[in-house]
């Protein structure tokens, strides 16, 4: 099973099986990311759940993650759990498929691909949903990214190694 991933806390994981009716890869399932919330001190702070997240990649034969990066004017916090959970994603995903079924996609190239580019979040929904017939809420960006993060390398790196 190919599992595609959109990082972040409104993320999503999607899984693709083969159909050998269609003779192609179609959505099996979907998640938003697995969060957990903890107490520190008076504050309420949001992490991954790691376990569920490990539970999820354990069925995966490849991985593909989205390659992001830092972007201007996001804060350090910010930024370094965004880069965290990055890390983890990465290192479960490696320990569950092998570092050679793991695999990283630029936000440019599929969102150039999907004509996406410079467009608003919800776009990315409004495409999901016509093209898969699905009926994704405008808050589920998360799950649309990781669908069109799955559909491009599913036509541009399995199909053009076939």
């Amino acid at each position: 099973m190919i599992v595609s991933v959109d990082v972040g806390f409104k993320g999503g994981i999607v899984f693709w099986r083969y159909d050998v009716c269609v003779k192609d890869y179609i959505i099996n399932v979907y998640y938003k990311m697995p969060i957990i919330t903890k107490k520190v001190g008076k504050k309420v702070k949001k992490e991954l759940d790691v376990q569920k997240l490990n539970e999820l990649l354990s069925f995966a034969s490849k991985v593909v993650i989205e390659a992001v990066h830092a972007m201007p004017k996001q804060g350090v916090t910010s930024v370094f759990n965004f880069g965290h959970q990055l890390g983890i994603i990465t290192g479960l995903s490696v320990a569950c498929c092998g570092v050679d079924n793991v695999f990283f996609i630029t936000p440019q190239k599929w969102k150039k691909y999907f004509g996406l580019i410079k467009k608003p979040k919800s776009a990315s929904v409004d495409l999901v949903n016509s093209l898969y017939l699905l009926q994704l809420k405008k808050s589920e960006d998360g799950i649309s990214d990781s669908i069109l993060i799955g559909k491009y390398f599913i036509d541009f790196v399995l199909k053009s190694n076939e």
